[in-house]
This record gives C-alpha cells, sequence and structure tokens, in this order.
C-alpha cells in the first residue's frame, strides 16, 4: 500500500530487514501511530503489520523498484541529510 507523501521531517531514519529473498527499506518514522490509524482498513492493516514485523509501518520494497538496495538507502540517506529535521 502506497504511505503517500511522508515530511522528512517525520523521517528519523531507514534500516534494512531482509525477508526471503528481497531486502526492505524501513522508514523510521518519528509518529507511527499517525500512519497506522491513517486510511482504509485494509491499509491500517498492513501498516499494523509491517510495524510489528519490522518496527515501521512504512516500508520500500527495492524489488519493486528500477534501482538496486543499495543505491536506494544511499540516495535516502542523502535526502534524510539534507531535508530532515536537522538540515541547516
Amino acid at each position: 500500500t502506497r504511505a503517500g507523501l511522508i515530511p522528512w521531517s517525520d523521517i528519523e531514519g531507514f534500516a534494512a530487514y531482509k525477508a526471503q529473498r528481497q531486502t526492505l527499506l524501513i522508514i523510521r518514522i518519528a509518529y507511527p501511530e499517525r500512519y497506522i490509524e491513517d486510511g482504509n482498513i485494509l491499509k491500517r492493516f498492513f501498516y499494523k503489520m509491517n510495524f510489528r514485523t519490522c518496527g515501521s509501518p512504512v516500508i520500500i520494497a527495492s524489488n519493486s523498484l528500477q534501482v538496486d538496495f543499495n543505491q536506494l538507502a544511499y540516495l535516502c540517506a542523502q535526502y534524510l541529510q539534507k531535508y530532515g529535521k536537522t538540515a541547516g
């Protein structure tokens, strides 16, 4: 499910999680309950499942993108540094 736009100020960091044959990018959210309670019942179900399994309601499966996991993680870290809470 799509989380929609997540402001950089809501993102605390990233982590990797291996599941079967893919690596997931976990987006650490400052207030996960905001995302868990947003959306229809199916969306909430998946967010809760992601949170229980990975520690965050928002994840990105890199195998569904046209970029490999390392490049995705690098780009996200660079953008977080540039646009996140601590950005000057």
